[in-house]
């Protein structure tokens, strides 16, 4: 859902999965709240986390998404949100 500033997330995307690693370790020993866990998207195959934001909204922190050429990409739909990981009850627990 939106918050009041009308954004949902943000994504940030870096170079290595150990930047994603790293950033994550941090966060968690300082204790950021997160919305999702570690994980892979079907449809982008980016890995990546979500923490929560003092404004409300998420980052997704995440690497090796899909690179698209417009020329011969197929649009395609995905039901399913990941492949693994990203449990979303994280940040209802917490």
């Amino acid at each position: 859902m939106p918050t009041s500033s009308g954004i949902v997330h943000l994504m940030v995307e870096v170079e290595q999965a150990d930047d994603v690693g790293l950033c994550l370790d941090r966060a968690l020993r300082r204790k950021v709240p997160m919305s999702a866990t570690l994980g892979r998207h079907v449809n982008d195959l980016m890995l990546s986390f979500y923490m929560k934001t003092p404004g409300g909204f998420d980052i997704e922190f995440g690497c090796e998404g899909r690179q698209v050429d417009d020329r011969d990409w197929i649009a395609r739909e995905s039901t399913a949100v990941s492949l693994w990981g990203h449990d979303f009850t994280v940040g209802a627990r917490g």
